[in-house]
């Protein structure tokens, strides 16, 4: 360990100023990515062992489907908050930063409301066709209950970038 921690602080020195601060704002993302990467492993791998192959591909089934909504959900306002609240915290103009912070989550979580709501009252309907497991409409329907928090994740997440 004390060697990786003498060597890094090689590689460090050869760098200065912005590039020393962008080199270690990466590595820590990098090292957070892979914890991120390593924990997501285990939790599917628990999930699977847990469930079954068939209790697994109906929850895996229902995450993509909550994903998918989410994605429409949020109508690209994702993009738009970080464009926006980075330009509003250039200036410190921070309650506009919190104002389209707010629109931005009310806004993703009203259409993914309207969104989850349409799957859901449709779900006897099109959930057949995904899966011929007779709990999956139910889990599928329980997890879209989750779309508006997915879509205001994402929304914050681009708004701290």
């Amino acid at each position: 360990m004390a060697a990786c921690h003498i060597v890094i602080s090689r590689i460090l020195n050869r760098f200065k100023g912005h590039q020393r601060e962008i080199l270690r704002g990466a590595a820590a993302t990098f090292a957070l990515r892979m914890v991120g990467i390593g924990l997501e492993f285990a939790l599917h791998v628990l999930i699977a062992r847990l469930l079954g192959a068939d209790g697994a591909g109906v929850y895996f089934l229902a995450v993509t489907v909550v994903t998918i909504s989410s994605v429409f959900g949020r109508l690209g306002l994702d993009n738009a908050v970080l464009r926006f609240v980075a330009a509003k915290a250039e200036v410190s103009d921070w309650p506009a930063v919190k104002g389209v912070a707010r629109h931005g989550v009310l806004v993703a979580a009203g259409v993914s409301v309207a969104i989850a709501g349409l799957l859901i009252a449709g779900s006897g309907y099109w959930v057949p066709y995904l899966s011929e497991l007779p709990g999956a409409t139910l889990v599928i329907v329980l997890l879209l209950l989750a779309a508006p928090a997915m879509s205001g994740m994402f929304i914050f997440g681009e708004m701290l970038k």
